[in-house]
């Protein structure tokens, strides 16, 4: 929003500047290459007249420039010498362009003292919510509802200003004023899905997933049952409410509609068939994940999980180990791994991959638990007094491994 007002007004500026008195030839060259978007040749014919003398609206047009071409640094260089020029005359306007450079390169605090500068000069009907906005990149979030809520108070049906403060209210955690506003947007917007998905989210935000689930089903019958973004917002909301089969439908339903379905839709898709034990089906989602994306240890650990459901211990097993090629930083494949040797009685294999576990700092009393038993399963009592001394130093009031302290000490082991 601040960079389509900005370039209105730039078009207006270097109009206007192209009727002012400087060497001929380059400003109309100038005023010429800018028009054309040609921001580089602009520059180095605003360059040329500065060579020659100095003047505040050359280095406005030139920031201009360096602001189309996103080179913000430049951009705010250009205009700081041109308020300096115009010193000790303030330009509100130009103060503003400054802002605009320093809020798109992350400026935040610079950019909210020009906008209020610029503000304390010649108030403009927008100034309030571009002091917001910075405020709100630097996660003040107080200050920027503020700001906002002045603004409103002169426009009170103001769409752009009650989407930022919506936007505040969810980020803040104030949920039952964001979902009020919501509602506000989606009766002042009847028919736009866009307000109806911000109704949702910020329901769900606020763990109304029944209440977000209704509104993107009234928002996908009503207004268009095709949309991506609806789809999966509403899958993933079934997804999370274990309502399994509808999630089904919706992913299904998203995937059908993409030439190239994403990953995390077939994973998503494959999350659900496993919860309706339909393992032909999430064996099939999860392999096109792999296939999607190799490294996604997560599809394999699933993959491995179907096979042990159905006792093929060494296709799970190859599954596990695949998954721990996939994601060596996560303890997650290692643990299941350990867990399905574990239950198959190959004991010294469990305890090492316990202990890979617990490298990778999942030290969960559990795993020590575990990784102790293991070891002393395999007749390894070195091993296990060893794991669980390390157990207690981080655990030392967890009662399982205080109970199995004193099984060892009465097996004398």
């Amino acid at each position: 929003m601040i960079k389509t007002r900005f370039n209105i007004i730039i078009a207006i500026s270097i109009v206007i500047f192209s009727q002012t008195a400087h060497s001929a030839s380059d400003k109309d060259m100038a005023s010429a290459a800018f028009k054309n978007g040609d921001y580089s040749s602009a520059i180095q014919h605003y360059r040329k007249i500065l060579t020659s003398k100095e003047s505040p609206k050359i280095y406005t047009d030139l920031g201009h420039c360096y602001y189309q071409l996103k080179d913000w640094h430049n951009a705010e260089a250009a205009y700081i010498s041109a308020i300096e020029l115009y010193a000790p005359t303030p330009h509100p306007e130009i103060i503003r362009y400054l802002a605009n450079a320093q809020y798109m390169s992350d400026a935040n605090s610079q950019a909210a003292l020009n906008y209020h500068k610029a503000r304390s000069i010649d108030p403009q009907p927008g100034d309030d919510l571009l002091i917001a906005r910075c405020l709100v990149k630097m996660d003040q979030w107080i200050l920027a509802q503020d700001y906002v809520t002045i603004h409103l108070q002169q426009y009170p049906q103001d769409i752009e200003a009650l989407e930022l403060l919506a936007h505040i209210c969810t980020a803040s955690g104030k949920n039952s004023d964001a979902v009020a506003i919501a509602k506000q947007l989606a009766r002042q917007n009847p028919g736009k899905l866009h307000y109806l998905m911000g109704l949702a989210n910020a329901q769900a935000t606020g763990r109304n997933y029944a209440d977000a689930i209704d509104t993107l089903e009234f928002s996908l019958r009503t207004i268009d049952l095709q949309n991506l973004e609806a789809n999966r917002m509403l899958a993933d909301l079934y997804l999370a409410e274990n309502m399994y089969h509808q999630a089904i439908g919706c992913y299904q339903r998203i995937i059908s509609q993409q030439d190239k379905p994403s990953d995390r839709d077939y994973f998503r898709l494959g999350c659900a068939y496993f919860q309706t034990k339909r393992n032909l089906a999430a064996r099939e989602a999860f392999s096109n994940v792999v296939e999607l994306s190799p490294s996604d240890y997560q599809a394999h650990i699933y993959l491995g999980n179907i096979a042990a459901e159905e006792l093929d211990t060494e296709k799970a097993r190859s599954h596990y180990l695949n998954a721990i090629q996939a994601g060596p930083s996560s303890p997650a494949p290692s643990l299941v791994l350990a867990n399905l040797e574990m239950n198959n009685k190959q004991y010294l294999a469990a305890a090492g991959h316990y202990l890979d576990t617990i490298k990778l700092d999942n030290t969960q009393p559990d795993v020590f638990y575990n990784c102790t038993l293991a070891f002393m399963h395999a007749g390894k009592p070195k091993q296990a007094r060893e794991t669980l001394t390390k157990a207690l130093r981080v655990h030392p009031l967890d009662n399982k491994l205080n109970l199995l302290l004193n099984r060892l000490i009465e097996n004398n082991i």
